[in-house]
């Protein structure tokens, strides 16, 4: 079979997929064109057993034979996020052994000298839901389009990605703890840049991009000591910084931990480990899914007493939000012990070795993040109640600046959304614009996204005609930048086909084809990779205002 690949691992099989045209425009052939999909290629060892929460183990597994390329599962997680926030996932398979990545190829002619540059994607999802087999995040359209290869891999997610205690930090003997999604990156990260020359591909001229918690955890590997030098070499970060997901203190994350079995469980640390990694994978999710939840998270909360989260020891009540239960750990390896300074700063001082990202930084968000976030939110009593789950510290400022006192239950969603918007996207991204204004080095570009996706690419998101009415009010909601930069809009045939769910059945090639769409419905289902970066791109980053919305350390005490 053409297009056989073979890595030190093994040899894989391609799925050939030829992309039509957007349209029947005379202009339209250069769209059309094929890619080979390489997928479900293993990164590391299964996570399996007493390999559950610890950092991906090599070496790369290796197979006899020509090994066919099919998705491989996406990481263990419940159901109801994932499916209600995407269509057509329903039954999808998700399985602790997910450290697998896929890897499409363009057929065109290399870029000048031989080599094609890497698009590696980092997938959203709150660390707690998606996988590298999102339909909208298939790689086959942007990597024809861009003559770039595409790589996406999996990350372990939720209580099997951040889980941390004392137990955990003691078994890694000085490695760290909680961050075992972050190495699955690294781990990839690391398998690009071994296999780049079999792909043809240029390990020197490598980009993550990724939305959302996607977005934050490159930028956490950006700053991170664990992170080797020369993986990277840009970045995009498209809607989420770190300071967007604080990352949890070691005594915070110890309550999580404490909490998962019941309290006449054994006492001491490793016994509940040995315990918890005996339970089967969906045992562990109900388990998490349960654990008491209640916001503002206390270790970043004002308390001269307690002092500055990472000095804060010992036992705490702490209270843990569902949106921020999971996520980077503060164990001084994978974040930093001078995470307070570096997140102010971005990306490392010019003084600094900067071990990745030295060729740019893009970053940017939707002009309506907030909207996907709170549509339930109708009254103004619902908005007090939701006012009331910030920070004690900081509701003051936010009544004030976004006039909830006066709000009225007709404005009551659009004054939630665009707080909600402000908080966890668009001040933390604004302030880090700020930031890398005086910076000499890297270059950097800054974004917003201002489109309102079309009625037809709603219909395809919606399951339902309330759905889609919903979807209608949200304007350029969280997530619309994603079709644009994908090139499709998650339904595309040759992704999604009768009798196989993971991509194309070998007996039915005609599946990849596609309809030619006419210009009305161009910007429902074709698109041009990139062309959201130009929408409204700023070129003058000194016009970003910082919000003091946006870090809860600078609320806290100075350091002496």
């Amino acid at each position: 079979m053409s297009g056989i690949l073979s890595l030190p691992q093994g040899r894989i099989a391609p799925r050939r997929l030829d992309l039509a045209a957007f349209s029947s425009r005379p202009d339209a052939d250069c769209h059309a064109g094929a890619v080979h999909a390489y997928l479900g290629v293993p990164f590391a060892q299964p996570p399996l057993g007493a390999l559950r929460w610890r950092a991906p183990q090599g070496p790369s597994p290796s197979w006899e034979g020509v090994r066919q390329s099919s998705f491989a599962p996406d990481p263990a997680q419940l159901d109801g996020l994932g499916t209600a926030a995407w269509p057509h996932r329903e039954g999808l398979r998700h399985s602790e052994d997910c450290l697998y990545l896929n890897v499409w190829v363009p057929q065109r002619v290399p870029h000048q000298g031989g080599k094609r540059p890497i698009l590696f994607a980092i997938y959203g999802g709150s660390f707690v839901s998606g996988g590298a087999s999102m339909a909208m995040h298939d790689g086959a359209r942007l990597a024809h389009e861009s003559n770039c290869i595409v790589v996406g891999c999996n990350y372990r997610l939720g209580v099997f990605g951040f889980l941390g205690s004392r137990a955990l930090a003691a078994e890694a003997e000085g490695a760290g703890c909680g961050n075992y999604a972050m190495h699955d990156c690294i781990a990839a990260l690391q398998w690009v840049q071994a296999n780049a020359e079999y792909l043809g591909g240029d390990g020197e001229n490598v980009t993550l991009f990724g939305q959302s918690a996607g977005s934050i955890m490159q930028h956490y590997l950006l700053l991170s000591p664990a992170t080797p030098a020369a993986l990277f070499q840009r970045v995009i970060l498209q809607s989420g910084v770190v300071t967007t997901v604080m990352p949890r203190t070691l005594p915070s994350v110890q309550a999580t931990f404490d909490a998962l079995l019941p309290q006449d469980g054994p006492d001491d640390d490793a016994s509940r480990l040995a315990k918890l990694r005996a339970m089967d994978a969906t045992q562990l999710l109900h388990a998490a899914a349960a654990l008491p939840a209640a916001r503002p998270r206390t270790e970043y909360e004002v308390n001269e007493a307690e002092g500055r989260p990472l000095d804060r020891a010992g036992s705490q009540d702490v209270r843990m939000a569902p949106s921020s239960l999971w996520g980077p750990v503060w164990d001084g390896v994978a974040v930093s012990k001078d995470f307070e300074r570096l997140s102010k700063a971005v990306i490392p001082a010019a003084g600094e070795a900067r071990k990745n990202g030295q060729g740019g930084i893009m970053l940017g968000y939707a002009i309506d993040e907030g909207t996907l976030f709170c549509p339930l939110i109708q009254t103004k009593e619902q908005v007090d109640a939701h006012i009331a789950r910030f920070n004690p510290t900081l509701q003051p400022a936010l009544r004030k600046t976004y006039g909830a006192d006066s709000v009225t239950d007709e404005v009551a969603w659009a004054v939630c959304s665009d707080y909600t918007g402000s908080a966890l996207f668009q001040a933390p991204v604004r302030a880090a614009m700020g930031a890398l204004v005086s910076k000499q080095a890297p270059p950097a570009y800054g974004y917003v996204f201002a489109h309102a996706p079309s009625k037809d690419l709603l219909r395809s998101w919606a399951k339902n005609s309330y759905g889609f009415e919903l979807l209608g009010k949200m304007s350029a909601l969280h997530c619309a930048d994603l079709p644009y930069l994908w090139g499709g809009d998650g339904t595309e045939r040759h992704i999604w086909v009768s009798g196989d769910a993971y991509g194309v059945a070998w007996d039915a090639p005609a599946a990849t084809e596609q309809p030619a769409l006419d210009e009305t419905q161009q910007e429902g289902r074709g698109f041009t990779p990139g062309q959201f970066l130009r929408v409204r791109l700023s070129s003058d980053l000194a016009l970003a205002a910082t919000l003091s919305l946006t870090c809860p350390f600078s609320l806290l005490p100075t350091r002496s």
